[in-house]
């Protein structure tokens, strides 16, 4: 079966997205005026520190999709929900990696695009370990409640930028009234 780079990129980064902070914001400007200043100067100091400034974005990256990579999450939902009524929903995240530890996690469901949990945080996952997650979800409307998966978040190792991805779980749910 021939590689083909299209689905294969498409498969690992549909549902990931990377968005700067304010020190990553910070840090970029200051990146331009070394490289700026680099070049109006021509020493090699100058170059020096902005490759490795630029290299520290770089390992950013990586670190940050490394932590995301090969985690398993899964959603247990009781069977009954009744409206203004709080019920324990629990997570359950798995790393399946077998040497790397995930550092600095943050985790949210998340209903039609919009969050509706508090922000539960995992500070370090071990390879191969499991974390239980629980939070009160509280309905407001009866009828149908449709869960549509769990977004996962890392700003880790630097805080340059957080990287996202999101773990799709349809679950539809009953609220009774």
């Amino acid at each position: 079966m021939p590689f083909q780079l299209p689905t294969f990129a498409h498969r690992v980064f549909r549902y990931r997205s990377t968005r700067i902070t304010s020190e990553g914001l910070q840090f970029l400007i200051f990146v331009l005026a070394i490289g700026i200043a680099a070049i109006n100067t021509g020493n090699n100091l100058f170059y020096l520190l902005l490759a490795m400034m630029l290299s520290l974005i770089l390992i950013s990256g990586v670190a940050a999709e490394y932590c995301l990579r090969r985690l398993e999450v899964r959603r247990h939902l009781p069977d009954l929900f009744f409206i203004n009524t709080p019920v324990t929903t629990a997570i359950v995240v798995k790393n399946r990696k077998s040497r790397l530890t995930s550092f600095s996690l943050r985790l949210c469901d998340v209903s039609d695009d919009h969050v509706i949990s508090p922000l539960m945080e995992i500070r370090a996952l071990p390879p191969g370990e499991s974390r239980l997650l629980s939070y009160q979800l509280t309905p407001i409307r009866r009828g149908r409640l449709r869960l549509s998966g769990v977004q996962i978040s890392t700003e880790f190792p630097f805080g340059l930028f957080t990287k996202r991805t999101c773990f799709p779980m349809e679950d539809m749910v009953l609220v009774c009234p």
